[in-house]
């Protein structure tokens, strides 16, 4: 039995990723009677020999690096849209979106250079590769009616009204959001515990046994009294020490009598 086998070949395939996108937009003119144009909209204008209406768009760029950034303009109406040029270019000017603004408030364009000149077709759509004014973070592109035809050479008037701007920008499978990178997470250092010392053993401090105060007899008393008389008398020793040792040994004399009757009336001593 001859079988058939279906084998299917796998190939990634890379899928533009959404770059950039416009996040505001603006417009200012010198025109007489301009008004407000729903959301979105924006002129550009020339009378001869000066531009009388601009815009501007604030594009941010999600991933780097853009490989390629299709701008398109929705033409809404137009007075001799077929001989109008539209250029986008460079600007470092900041700007507060407006609809319309006051001309002196419009950011000043740097076309030197670095100019893309927009074609248009048949239906009114208008587009260019801006992939070159395009930088990382936030860009601003001034929208400005070129003064010149590109065949003729002459001076020209126009008004062209939009409805809307888009943006299509991609950048290779792959690529890297256009931030900088997150620091590494915190790890505490590991903490490492200090090697334990054994203490030494306390000695215990020992303790003197209480010492039983020797027991004064009045006999005693008397004695020690006569003594300290007669040491006083033979040794010529100072008269003033009597004062402190006569109550010392009455004091004694009476401790010892009064002890020795407490001793007879508990029958502890003999009469």
């Amino acid at each position: 039995m001859l079988g058939t086998a279906t084998l299917c070949a796998c190939v990634p395939v890379a899928v533009a990723a959404e770059a950039a996108t416009i996040t505001a937009v603006g417009w200012w003119t010198q025109r007489p009677g301009a008004g407000e144009l729903p959301a979105g909209g924006f002129e550009v204008a020339l009378f001869p020999n000066r531009p009388v209406s601009v815009a501007a768009l604030r594009v941010e760029v999600k991933t780097a690096p853009i490989t390629n950034a299709l701008l398109e303009l929705t033409e809404a109406e137009q007075v001799l849209g077929d001989v109008a040029r539209v250029q986008a270019c460079p600007t470092k000017e900041q700007w507060t979106p407006a609809n319309p603004g006051a001309w002196s408030e419009a950011p000043t364009p740097a076309c030197e250079g670095a100019a893309v000149t927009l074609g248009r077709n048949a239906v009114g759509s208008w587009t260019g590769d801006v992939e070159s004014l395009l930088r990382g973070g936030s860009t601003s592109i001034v929208l400005v009616p070129s003064q010149e035809l590109s065949d003729q050479q002459q001076s020209v008037t126009f008004q062209l009204t939009f409805a809307g701007a888009k943006l299509v920008a991609s950048s290779p499978a792959g690529s890297q959001p256009d931030q900088d990178p997150a620091p590494p997470p915190f790890d505490p250092p590991p903490v490492i515990a200090e090697p334990s010392v054994p203490s030494a053993p306390v000695e215990p401090v020992p303790v003197p046994a209480a010492t039983t105060a020797p027991t004064v007899t009045p006999a005693a008393a008397t004695n020690a009294f006569a003594g300290t008389t007669a040491e006083a008398a033979t040794e010529g020793k100072p008269w003033w020490r009597l004062l402190f040792g006569v109550p010392l040994a009455v004091a004694a004399g009476f401790a010892a009598v009064y002890a020795r009757r407490q001793l007879m009336q508990r029958g502890l001593l003999g009469g």
